[in-house]
C-alpha cells in the first residue's frame, strides 16, 4: 500500500442496500480510499466554502458525482474536510471497502443530512 501513497491504519467493509443514502459526513484530519466490491455505487462529494459548519447548500463548492463498482472499478480517494456520502445504482446490495489514515475517532466525524445539498442529486424518489 505505500508504493500507492496509503498508510493504511484502518480496513472497513459496510453494506448499503437499495434506495439507502449514507451521508453526509467529513473528516478534518483523516483519509480514505474507497472502492466497491459488489454491486454499483454513486458517490457525491463536496467541499465547504468557508470551513464552518454549513448552514445552507449555497456554501457548497465542487460538488461531484462519481459512479463505480463492478461495472466501473474504481479506488477513489477522499481528501479530508470533504463531505462524502454514498447510494446503491441499480437493485442489489453494493459492498464497499473503505481504507483510512487513521484510526476511527468519533470527534473527527461532522455530519449533515442526506438531502443538505438537496435530494434531487441522488436520483432517486427517497421517501
Amino acid at each position: 500500500m505505500h508504493e500507492m501513497g496509503i498508510t493504511a491504519k484502518q480496513v472497513t467493509i459496510s453494506t448499503i442496500f437499495p434506495g439507502a443514502i449514507k451521508a453526509f459526513h467529513k473528516h478534518s484530519i483523516q483519509t480514505d480510499w474507497v472502492a466497491c466490491v459488489s454491486g454499483n455505487v454513486k458517490l457525491i462529494t463536496f467541499e465547504n466554502r468557508d470551513q464552518s459548519i454549513p448552514s445552507s447548500k449555497e456554501t457548497i463548492s465542487q460538488l461531484t458525482t462519481t459512479c463505480f463498482g463492478e461495472k466501473k472499478p474504481l479506488l477513489v480517494r477522499i481528501a479530508p474536510e470533504t463531505y462524502h456520502g454514498y447510494t446503491t445504482i441499480g437493485n442489489e446490495p453494493a459492498t464497499i471497502i473503505y481504507i483510512t489514515d487513521h484510526v476511527y475517532n468519533p470527534q473527527d466525524e461532522f455530519r449533515l443530512p442526506w438531502d443538505f445539498a438537496g435530494a434531487e442529486i441522488w436520483g432517486i424518489d427517497h421517501k
